[in-house]
Formats: structure tokens, C-alpha cells, sequence
């Protein structure tokens, strides 16, 4: 199956643990045939983080790519636990330096 990855992603081969493969961010490619039948790499279809290719031609893989299929980053809370906001902080008021 031809894929596009947008993270980071390791699959370890239940019938093998010794066999593994990983996806940088970015990759276009091939996958193993156990890799298409793992439960994690169903999950990462149906988020939005691995995407099926139809075929193998350019025209195909820049398509899939312009549709903006890529999830946002899943870290979405600060230091405090609480969601952050698109708003800048308040600029501090007082003396400058002279």
C-alpha cells in the first residue's frame, strides 16, 4: 500500500518484535504488508496522520497532499493543563530600558 505519513510513526511486528518499521514525518512510500494490517495503523488513518494513496503517480501524491488531509498537533494545552488561546499576552507596562 502507498502511503503519506505526516509524523513520526513505529510499528514493532506483533509475530516478530525484533522486526520493526518507523516513518519519519513526510514520507511518501511503500509500507509492509503487516505494517497495513496493524490496529495502530488503522488508528493513524482514521486521524488523519497516515493517508492512502490511490496509485503512485505525481499527479495523484501532490493531490492528496493540497487537500490539507494533515492533523493539527495534538498539543493543544499548556504548562497549566488549560487549553492556550490565539491571543497575545498583554504587553507589560512600566519604564524601558535607557
Amino acid at each position: 500500500m502507498f502511503v503519506k505519513c505526516s509524523k513520526m510513526v513505529r510499528f514493532v511486528n506483533p509475530e516478530n518484535p525484533m522486526s520493526k518499521w518507523e516513518m519519519p514525518p513526510g514520507f511518501i512510500g511503500e509500507v509492509p504488508s503487516w505494517v497495513e494490517k496493524h490496529w495502530y495503523f488503522d488508528a493513524l488513518c482514521k486521524d488523519g496522520t497516515i493517508t492512502t494513496i490511490k496509485s503512485k503517480r505525481d499527479r495523484d501524491i501532490q493531490e492528496t497532499t493540497d487537500k490539507g488531509e494533515e492533523t493539527p498537533p495534538l498539543d493543544d494545552a499548556d504548562d497549566t493543563g488549560e487549553e492556550s488561546t490565539d491571543e497575545k499576552p498583554a504587553a507589560k507596562k512600566g519604564r524601558g530600558s535607557k
